[in-house]
């Protein structure tokens, strides 16, 4: 039986370092090392079943996203980690700046997502014994997106 299943290793993750000056162009996070865990789209349900059924019936609110949430071997003087330009300027700051993921080997609206976002969370440890420093970062993603150059949500 065959599979159609691909590794995710080479995925990147973007970010707009200067979203004002510099709207569109995106840096790619440096040094990923871990799970990329996409945001998962979801909507809550409201149960409205009358008394009269006896099954019960739903109505769906509207879409929500959960974080981005990846880890990266933290670089203090990167310019996409440091607190000058990179993500902890952004937690800060409280800055609202464009994030784009891509799938391995995605491409320009091909297994590609681009949304806005704030850091919801940025920590770093640094092993004593052995290990690389490591950097934990979640991002909560804000208003309309694009999946694959087709616009998701308005705003």
């Amino acid at each position: 039986m065959s599979t159609k299943a691909v590794a995710g290793h080479g995925a990147t993750i973007a970010i707009e370092l200067l979203p004002v000056g510099s709207p569109g162009v995106f840096t790619v996070i440096a040094e990923l090392n871990g799970d990329i865990s996409w945001p998962g789209l979801s909507r809550s349900m409201t149960e409205v079943t009358p008394h009269q059924d006896d099954i019960d019936s739903y109505v769906a609110g509207r879409l929500g996203r959960e974080s981005l949430s990846f880890s990266t071997n933290y670089i203090f003087n990167d310019t996409t980690h440091d607190h000058l330009t990179g993500l902890q300027k952004k937690i800060i700051t409280n800055e609202l700046f464009g994030v784009r993921l891509r799938g391995p080997g995605g491409t320009a609206n091909t297994d590609e997502v681009i949304a806005s976002g704030r850091v919801e969370s940025i920590g770093h440890v640094d092993p004593v014994r052995e290990g690389a420093r490591t950097a934990d970062v979640s991002i909560k993603l804000t208003k309309g997106q694009k999946i694959d150059g087709v616009q998701v949500g308005n705003s």
